[in-house]
């Protein structure tokens, strides 16, 4: 057979109960539910890791995070800094990366991205052949469109993050359910605490600061708990943001269509997100399940027969 294209696409913060495909009573992940119909969803997904580093290190090498290496530093002088963030240890640059392999196979590799975690200078994308990064998904998701449109005489690897499950939560004005909480959210609001304007977007912002500490921080050493306003409104909104990451789906696969549909498509994540579970937000600091445990989705016509569940 000839060798296929291949699109891989992680969708960045996405636990698998939240979504309809995987049993959640919102009806969120249409195209991913289509998607798992043409091919194999896989029930039981662990992450290797509750954060990005680390987990799309595995993703890349196939290796687990104490072997690959790609960590938070503990020191301030070693590892990589970014504006911001703290400093990180690199992958060990010995391991074959999954965009080296299809390289050498002969395939054209690309990445867009809206994550920093994915920039070049910190290796997890080393052996793609263009790389980009975007502050949001909108240009994330051009880009990848743009990937998919372009002729090429060499099968194509391409990887898409996607970050809109990711904190800050935002508004979701097409959605009543989420749409509901943007009083709430104003100043006296019943979640207000959690509010954050964002490029122009009334959002739900889980690192806030309450008093001298993160409200997440207070939250993980029993310092304050969350109203069920604030736990509703987190919910609902987060809920809102798989339906903007489905939409964004839709508009993939259908390019993917276009460009022939008969190639290799998975659908995965990262990592999950705590929403209020255990008194905890977020992710990256404890292994719980909500943190860890992932979808996958892989369709691919006349390889894998469609409609089945592993």
């Amino acid at each position: 057979m000839q060798a296929p294209d291949v699109l891989v696409v992680v969708l960045d913060t996405v636990r698998a109960d939240r979504l309809a495909t995987y049993g959640h009573s919102r009806d969120n992940s249409y195209q991913l539910s289509a998607i798992a119909e043409a091919g194999v969803l896989f029930e039981d997904v662990t992450a290797p890791s509750s954060w990005t580093w680390p987990s799309h290190a595995s993703l890349f090498t196939g290796h687990p995070p104490w072997v690959h290496g790609a960590h938070r530093s503990l020191s301030e002088e070693e590892g990589i800094q970014l504006p911001g963030v703290p400093r990180f240890l690199p992958m060990r640059e010995d391991l074959a990366t999954l965009a080296e392999k299809f390289s050498a196979a002969g395939y054209q590799t690309a990445a867009v991205s809206s994550n920093l975690f994915l920039e070049p200078s910190l290796g997890l994308t080393r052996g793609f052949g263009s790389v980009e990064n975007h502050a949001e998904d909108p240009q994330t998701l051009q880009a990848a469109l743009a990937q998919l449109a372009t002729p090429s005489d060499k099968p194509l690897f391409l990887l898409v993050n996607l970050m809109s499950a990711h904190a800050p939560y935002r508004v979701l004005e097409s959605a009543p359910f989420s749409e509901q909480h943007r009083p709430h959210l104003q100043a006296g609001g019943a979640a207000s605490r959690l509010a954050l304007e964002r490029g122009g977007h009334t959002t739900a912002f889980i690192h806030n600061s309450a008093g001298d500490l993160p409200i997440d921080v207070m939250l993980a050493s029993g310092q304050t708990t969350l109203t069920q306003a604030e736990l509703q409104a987190i919910s609902d909104l987060y809920d809102g943001e798989l339906i903007r990451l489905d939409h964004a789906l839709k508009t993939l696969v259908h390019a993917w269509n276009e460009r022939g549909g008969n190639g290799v498509l998975a659908v995965t994540s990262d990592h999950g997100e705590s929403l209020g579970e255990r008194n905890l937000l977020g992710h990256g600091t404890t292994l719980w399940p909500e943190m860890l445990r992932i979808p996958l989705v892989i369709a691919a016509p006349g390889r894998l027969p469609a409609g089945q569940r592993i």
